[in-house]
């Protein structure tokens, strides 16, 4: 029996996409599309780098890029950890999603390079008030 790579990278991007991404799954459609989109380019990454060549590990370390390509920045993370060190509370998913919801346009406005700079600064001090 074949091992069916895909249903692994569906189950990984799925998992990783819940945590991180839980806003996504108000759209059902647009995240069942988003899962078997990236769980395919997976599966052609690591083909292709097996047939290039590359070690299984290397291979499996391309998959895993392709995997989580475009959804290496969580603003619900992001917003987690930053209600948590001002409240010292932890934060669920459907709260932290509510808060995005209202804070959505500061991410836009500050892209996803702004931590260690001065404009995270910035974003702190907005993203309170929605706190």
């Amino acid at each position: 029996m074949e091992l069916q790579r895909a249903n692994v990278y569906q189950q990984e991007i799925y998992q990783y996409l819940e945590d991180y991404f839980p806003n996504l799954f108000e759209n059902k459609e647009e995240v069942n599309e988003i899962i078997v989109t990236r769980a395919q380019a997976a599966k052609a990454a690591f083909e292709k780098a097996d047939n290039d060549g590359y070690s299984t590990l290397e291979a499996l370390e391309k998959a895993n890029e392709a995997l989580h390509q475009g959804f290496e920045f969580s603003p619900i993370a992001y917003i987690k950890t930053f209600y948590e060190e001002i409240k010292d509370e932890v934060l669920d998913n459907d709260h932290a999603c509510k808060i995005l919801k209202k804070a959505v346009g500061l991410f836009h406005q500050y892209g996803v390079d702004f931590e260690g700079t001065e404009k995270e600064y910035e974003l702190r001090d907005e993203l309170a008030l929605y706190i």
